[in-house]
């Protein structure tokens, strides 16, 4: 595999550094999964619209002439809340495919956490959140949730199930 202390790869005549490859081939390695690659490409939809990175999509914004890159899923939950963003707030994946932007599997996460712990600045944090939110949440807790599928059923009552089993072989019951 190495040749006397040298990098596999041919003509690098660098030192070793890892599995046979020097230092800059094993990063290659490491992060695109061949030694040769030196950036993994970025893929482009087909119609050309918006790409991904890390899974997310996407999409070109031009505001007030400047052109920049906006994940899509940031995009669906501004339109669905009608405003933008808070810089405090993130749109997390429900089932965690970075690519899936429906509204559906969008949720929105506040990161704001108060500094401080003193009451003054507890109960500003918690009317700034209620100003915020509370309009929202009303709309939302009021809401009928829907029925489960039969499907959907199955799923819940075989996952419970298995792990009701787990909990056994971990916490056997008394006899």
């Amino acid at each position: 595999m190495s040749r006397d202390g040298l990098c596999s790869v041919v003509d690098c005549g660098k030192a070793i550094h890892s599995r046979g490859l020097c230092r800059i081939h094993y990063h290659r390695l490491w992060r695109n999964g061949d030694p040769l690659i030196v950036k993994r490409p970025v893929a482009v939809r087909k119609n050309g619209e918006g790409t991904f990175n890390n899974g997310y999509h996407f999409t070109t914004v031009t505001v007030n002439g400047r052109s920049r890159q906006v994940g899509t899923h940031r995009l669906v939950m501004e339109k669905y809340l009608g405003r933008e963003l808070y810089p405090n707030e993130n749109v997390h994946h429900k089932n965690g495919d970075r690519s899936d932007n429906r509204i559906e599997n969008l949720e929105l996460w506040v990161k704001t956490q108060p500094c401080g712990q003193r009451a003054d600045d507890l109960v500003a944090w918690a009317k700034e959140i209620l100003r915020r939110y509370g309009d929202w949440w009303d709309q939302v807790s009021n809401a009928e949730p829907e029925p489960l599928t039969p499907e959907l059923q199955e799923r819940l009552a075989a996952n419970l199930e298995r792990v009701r089993r787990a909990m056994d072989r971990v916490w056997p019951k008394p006899s």
